[in-house]
């Protein structure tokens, strides 16, 4: 079974001298097969998020699996 599976997820960046979320709460389940798209004023917000779902980028907090392997933040 090949899914991904994200609860939680938030992530934020430091913008000039404060930290603004790039996204929070983000709840996402997807099966192999699945199309999606990531709309979002915030490019950054698509890359960071396509990062953490590669596990290329590790969210702030957060629970990412993929498959059977879990990932807590």
């Amino acid at each position: 079974m090949n899914n991904i599976n994200c609860k939680n997820i938030y992530m934020a960046v430091k913008n000039s001298s404060f930290m603004k979320a790039v996204f929070d709460k983000v709840h996402i389940n997807l099966n192999k097969g699945d199309k999606i798209a990531i709309i979002s004023k915030n490019s950054r917000a698509i890359s960071a998020f396509y990062q953490i779902i590669t596990d290329n980028e590790k969210a702030d907090a957060g629970k990412f699996s993929w498959g059977y392997r879990f990932t807590s933040y």
